[in-house]
């Protein structure tokens, strides 16, 4: 099918966007002829999704130092933060009980609105990469546009 034939081959069964289609059928492919592939795509995925939070509360504690004019946040509350993200049942719950994939939309939210943010960047590169960043996150789940008022402001701000 491949991911520009997507739509064109569309039969309503899928609920998720190509993107997302695309990585199951890449974790499936690892495990399809192993003796069981269900417990290996089931396994692969939130050894995935695990790697995903941890992305996340790495980004927590160490964002602020690549961030231009943030105000300086001890780093003991940055762990403290980064360690009750990590830790909370929510994410837990929907990432490693369910395997959704919902930790890597806000990983490529997160990076989307931040970028903005770097230092020593021009806009127009920081328009680029967060713009990749958000159609990334489309691409796996919609819910990813409703970062988009959060960059436009950023943008419209920056601009005057």
């Amino acid at each position: 099918m491949g991911i520009l034939n997507f739509w064109k081959n569309y039969s309503g069964y899928f609920d998720y966007m190509p993107l997302s289609v695309v990585f199951e059928s890449w974790i499936y492919s690892l495990v399809k002829n192993t003796k069981d592939p269900y417990f290996g795509f089931n396994v692969i995925l939130k050894i995935f999704n695990l790697i995903i939070d941890l992305l996340i509360s790495l980004l927590i504690i160490f964002l602020p130092n690549l961030i231009k004019n943030t105000p300086t946040i001890d780093l003991n509350n940055r762990i403290l933060i980064s360690s009750m993200f990590f830790a909370s049942p929510s994410i837990s719950f929907i990432s490693n009980i369910w395997g959704q994939n919902d930790s890597l939309i806000a990983l490529f939210a997160i990076l989307g609105i931040t970028t903005f943010y770097l230092k020593n960047f021009h806009i127009y590169s920081q328009i680029i990469l967060s713009s990749f960043f958000i159609t990334l996150g489309f691409w796996i789940k919609q819910q990813t546009i409703l970062a988009l008022p959060a960059v436009f402001s950023i943008i419209g701000f920056q601009k005057k």
